[in-house]
């Protein structure tokens, strides 16, 4: 339990640490309201393993959240592909403040009505926050439809479900497959056209990230998306990153020291667990990516 306990989201928040003890003898509700550090609230249902997450530490993969705070600035646009109930949106949605402008997407139909009530309940929240634009659709390569597949993970992680059949991404086995949703995809070169410099996109789509890039090719080698954060649940070097590589984007893997992030080349090796894919940086601006990612600190739960 002490080991357990010794982490910055709770030291940097003892708040959160006190959340955290008091909880320990009181079971997983249904569902509970969390405070994220940059204010903005949530109902989670800490019986699923990404609300357990946020019940437990009040962020969801601590040096993600960091890099995409700190490559982000007040005014500018972000996306969030993949938003699932939208923690990633809140946090882009604060830090890029009321000048700015966020595009969730997000295609399980029940999962974007959590999305869609966040959506709704931060803006009139009376926050300083970026209106989110929550779209119920899957980013790919073709404008249709296409079948999301649930599998027997589910139940107890909603972040599972995938346009690339029931499998589980960690070991590449196949799982049982429980449901299949007829949902809609877009390309993202249509569906943000008129969007301008694109701050910062995160794309978290359980191994369908390839069709995304596929079908954003057009922002992707204008250099219109400037960061792009993403699972790979693929060896590096892999289709995905052969495709960014080929558009100008320099790759970084983000990893994590006590102190803060951590950013490192994309095919050195880090010590996750199983189910963990890593999370890679692309982006036009390595240098200032250096420099802004490279100093100590946690400036996201300050």
């Amino acid at each position: 339990m002490s080991e357990g306990l010794l982490k910055p989201e709770y030291l940097y928040r003892p708040s959160q640490l006190i959340r955290r003890l008091s909880r320990v003898f009181a079971g997983r509700p249904a569902e509970g309201r969390v405070t994220l550090p940059w204010g903005v609230t949530m109902q989670v249902r800490p019986r699923d393993a990404l609300s357990l997450h946020l019940w437990h530490l009040g962020v969801l993969d601590l040096p993600v959240s960091e890099v995409i705070w700190r490559l982000l600035s007040p005014g500018d646009t972000a996306v969030d592909v993949g938003a699932n109930i939208g923690y990633y949106s809140g946090l882009m949605a604060a830090r890029v403040g009321a000048a700015g402008k966020v595009w969730a997407y997000e295609p399980h139909p029940e999962i974007f009505m959590d999305l869609k009530r966040h959506a709704e309940a931060w803006r009139v929240s009376g926050l300083p926050l970026a209106p989110v634009d929550a779209r119920e659709c899957a980013a790919s390569d073709a404008v249709g439809t296409a079948e999301l597949f649930e599998s027997d993970e589910f139940t107890g992680n909603r972040g599972t479900a995938s346009l690339e059949g029931a499998v589980d991404h960690a070991t590449h086995q196949p799982r049982a497959t429980v449901r299949k949703i007829s949902i809609a995809t877009r390309r993202l070169d249509d569906e943000l056209a008129g969007v301008g410099s694109i701050g910062v996109m995160k794309v978290d789509v359980e191994g369908h990230e390839l069709a995304v890039f596929r079908g954003a090719r057009g922002l992707l080698a204008g250099g219109r998306i400037r960061h792009l954060v993403f699972e790979e649940h693929q060896s590096v070097p892999s289709p995905a990153t052969d495709l960014l590589g080929s558009l100008g984007y320099t790759l970084f893997k983000i990893g994590r020291r006590f102190t803060g992030p951590v950013l490192t080349p994309p095919m050195e090796s880090h010590e996750l667990p199983v189910w963990l894919p890593p999370n890679l940086l692309a982006t036009r601006e390595p240098d200032r990516v250096r420099r802004v990612c490279g100093s100590a600190g946690w400036q996201v739960l300050e």
